[in-house]
């Protein structure tokens, strides 16, 4: 399939990650802290962004030097059934963890057993591809409102904007065709900077303000750099990144574009603009 529907079970995810501590030949740091009734297994590895989907998977982060790159797991474990019930998951662009509570043990035998027997009550089934959530068009609307903050904890609003017309991107550090938008981004704001213009580009998919000062500065951003929060990706419908919106001055959506290609997203997003300005 071309994505995963769900994620790695909890307990297979965190097996993964102990066997490779333990199998690999890869230049790796481990440690143990013991706290009476558990104990903390952490695994750490530099120069290297490695993920854990059945097996560890080494990604080449094109946006980050490999100075920069390392990958750091904590797993808890408790001491009186030796199982883990917590882990941690460190990376240069994002942190993430889970906790599994009140674990029980399934002695069913495989030929009887049956999924559906252990779904939650009322738990909503979906054919894929066959349902999606209805999007209500927002072109032609005003544009939710918003402050949010920039890596230096600066609150920047959209009624601080001035400019008579406000291109707003949804960005995602680890997106390739938001990675490649970066050039013709500059360009834009360069070009019009002059020009009764503003470009905001907001991140979506991290929430690590070291691995996204980074991402600022090795691409030498110069153009409004702010972190999303969920409620404003909600409020904008944001699905997959990176998505276009330009509003006119009364801060009303004239124009929605998703995706990015290079060239023919460039000409539209410039046709727009002319319209606008």
């Amino acid at each position: 399939m071309p994505h995963r529907p769900i994620g790695t079970p909890f307990f297979n995810y965190t097996k993964s990650i102990i066997k490779y501590a333990l199998d690999t030949k890869d230049s790796i740091t481990t440690d143990l802290k013991d706290f009476g009734d558990s104990i903390k297994f952490s695994l750490y590895i530099p120069y290297k962004v490695v993920e854990f989907h059945g097996k560890p998977v080494a990604n080449d982060n094109p946006y980050l030097s490999n100075k920069d790159e390392y990958s750091r797991y904590d797993i808890w474990i408790k001491k009186s059934n030796s199982l883990p019930y917590r882990y941690r998951r460190n990376m240069p662009h994002q942190t993430s963890w889970q906790t599994c509570k009140n674990v029980e043990f399934n002695k069913a035998k495989i030929e009887n057993f049956i999924v559906s027997k252990y779904f939650p009550k009322d738990f909503p089934i979906s054919v894929q591809g066959r349902q999606q959530t209805e999007k209500v068009d927002l072109v032609g609307k005003v544009a939710p409102d918003w402050f949010l903050q920039d890596i230096n904890n600066s609150r920047i609003g959209l009624k601080d904007l001035k400019s008579k017309v406000i291109m707003i991107q949804f960005s995602g550090i680890g997106c390739g065709p938001c990675h490649m938008s970066i050039p013709f981004l500059k360009k834009l704001a360069t070009e019009y900077k002059n020009k009764d213009f503003e470009l905001v580009s907001i991140e979506t998919w991290s929430d690590n303000i070291e691995g996204i000062k980074r991402y600022q500065k090795n691409n030498d951003l110069n153009y409004i750099f702010l972190l999303s929060t969920e409620e404003i990706s909600s409020s904008y419908q944001v699905g997959a990144v990176p998505v276009f919106y330009i509003l006119d001055k009364d801060r009303v959506i004239r124009k929605i574009i998703e995706g990015y290609s290079e060239g023919t997203t460039d000409k539209v997003i410039k046709d727009a603009i002319k319209e606008l300005i």
